[in-house]
């Protein structure tokens, strides 16, 4: 058979196949096939769902009641687990609040206590400086009652050395006071100040033994007829000579205003003002008693000239 035929012989064959399939059934339950090889639906058959029918009837349709109760568990779902969570967090800022208003109460403690501790120490600091003052007025008051029997004498001319001081002194204060009642424990030169000149005389320092004795040689020293030169002054610390220059505005005045005034020991001042004994120890405190007296302080100038200023009637 040559190739041509052999050709066309296969095309026979595949022909012959396809007629056969053309020709069976295409209905089911005796239903005629259609010429275009499509099967006809008859009026009684099922509509088609969405879902193929194949596929079980695990995968049927929903229906809008079970969406509805899938949608109110989820959102059911959704509100508790938000709770929870709300409850969660809400405990948790409750807790963290609550040991921060703790914190902050201890550090308004401690601040409140920081607070009270300044006033305490400047209560204490003033405690402290009144005892000091206290003990610095003991201390000078017996620093002066050791001088209270010293006499500081001024003018003795250099020339009476230090072993004849005494010799010198009994006759100098002889005609004022018994030999037998002035006794001498010791009498010595002073240094002298710098800003003095080398020819001016220094001081001699003189230990009287017996008080009144001392006290008689002062009251004679204040009365006219002693000799020019000298002058005497009572052995004050220097303290108390500090206190009584602090006065100085309050003495001026009295002594303008003819007060009689007097000092006491310990370091004080001593008014007598309308029948009564006044003490002040300070100058503040004579500012105050003067200023209900009626009385002006005087004004101290950088040279220490005190002046009085003018009153004006009340």
């Amino acid at each position: 058979m040559s190739q041509r035929q052999k050709t066309k012989a296969a095309k026979a064959d595949r022909a012959s196949f396809f007629l056969a399939k053309s020709a069976t059934p295409h209905s089911r339950e005796g239903r005629s096939p259609i010429e275009d090889g499509g099967a006809a639906r008859s009026e009684e058959d099922p509509p088609l769902s969405p879902m193929s029918s194949d596929t079980g009837p695990e995968d049927s349709p929903l229906t809008t009641q079970q969406l509805k109760l899938m949608l109110s568990e989820l959102t059911d779902t959704i509100q508790r687990n938000m709770a929870t969570q709300i409850q969660t967090l809400t405990a948790d800022l409750r807790k963290e609040i609550i040991e921060v208003g703790q914190r902050t109460a201890q550090i308004e403690k401690r601040m409140d206590d920081f607070a009270e501790a300044p006033n305490g120490l400047a209560d204490k600091l003033q405690e402290l400086d009144t005892v000091l003052h206290d003990h610095a007025v003991k201390m000078a008051d017996m620093e002066d009652r050791s001088r209270r029997n010293n006499l500081r004498i001024r003018g003795i001319p250099e020339s009476v050395l230090n072993p004849a001081l005494n010799t010198y002194l009994l006759d100098f204060f002889q005609p004022e006071i018994h030999p037998d009642q002035l006794i001498i424990d010791r009498a010595h030169r002073l240094r002298r100040p710098k800003h003095l000149p080398n020819s001016t005389a220094r001081d001699v320092i003189v230990r009287v033994h017996f008080y009144h004795a001392k006290e008689r040689l002062v009251r004679a020293s204040r009365t006219p007829g002693m000799p020019d030169p000298y002058q005497d002054f009572t052995g004050l610390s220097a303290a108390t000579l500090q206190f009584r220059k602090s006065l100085t505005p309050l003495t001026t005045t009295l002594q303008a205003k003819g007060i009689i005034y007097r000092w006491g020991y310990p370091a004080k001042l001593l008014i007598q003002y309308q029948d009564s004994l006044h003490a002040v120890n300070s100058l503040p405190a004579g500012k105050e008693k003067f200023k209900l007296w009626g009385l002006p302080v005087a004004i101290v100038s950088d040279h220490n000239q005190a002046k009085i200023p003018r009153m004006s009637p009340a």
